[in-house]
């Protein structure tokens, strides 16, 4: 049972059966039935793709369920303070409250399209936000002590798009703002091609 009361789907780890590990790119992760997610046969028999199925036993699964208009913005919270000396870090209160509080920041653009009533959901094209900066001026964000990693791995969309350009004859034709139309920017900052043309503007 969960802390709320709901029965939690329990599915048994099952190893010892001679199907115990899978190669997934070049590395052997241990399986069993307990990593498997509550499904219908029917339904993914039927529409051939990725389905869940489970009770909506709570308010909570509206959520997920039409995730894509009812999640939310992206949010990170930030707070600037002034630390004299490492005694005031030392002190320092965590405040609940201020935790609690559910805030956003919406830009111009948004500000304006939801003022002129205009749809937030439904189009069939994505949005890739490409940046724009001069030479050796973009962001770097690093975490405290890993400065050094942050600087090797310093590639933007924009730099990793020049580098396209020169190792690939074919893109030289492509503006910089349809290149995620033809290619995806990768978790290791390279563009990679797309199987097929998707509608994504840049």
């Amino acid at each position: 049972m969960s802390e709320k009361g709901y029965p939690k789907y329990r599915r048994r780890d099952n190893r010892g059966n001679g199907n115990d590990y899978k190669t997934v790119d070049g590395k052997i992760i241990g399986i069993d039935n307990s990593m498997v997610v509550p499904y219908n046969p029917f339904l993914l028999m039927k529409y051939d793709c990725h389905i869940n199925a489970e009770y909506c036993t709570s308010v909570a699964a509206t959520n997920y369920i039409h995730k894509y208009i009812h999640k939310g913005h992206d949010r990170a919270k930030i707070n600037f303070k002034k630390i004299v000396d490492n005694k005031d870090k030392e002190d320092e209160i965590h405040d609940e409250i201020q935790s609690f509080v559910d805030s956003r920041y919406v830009g111009a653009t948004e500000a304006s399209w939801r003022i002129l009533e205009l749809p937030l959901s439904g189009h069939p094209h994505s949005i890739f936000r490409l940046p724009v900066h001069l030479e050796n001026l973009h962001n770097v964000v690093y975490e405290e002590g890993n400065e050094d990693k942050a600087l090797k791995k310093n590639e933007t969309a924009l730099t990793a798009y020049f580098d396209l350009n020169v190792n690939d004859r074919n893109t030289r034709n492509i503006l910089y703002k349809n290149i995620p139309e033809y290619y995806r920017f990768d978790v290791n900052k390279i563009w990679i091609k797309q199987k097929k043309k998707k509608k994504i503007i840049g």
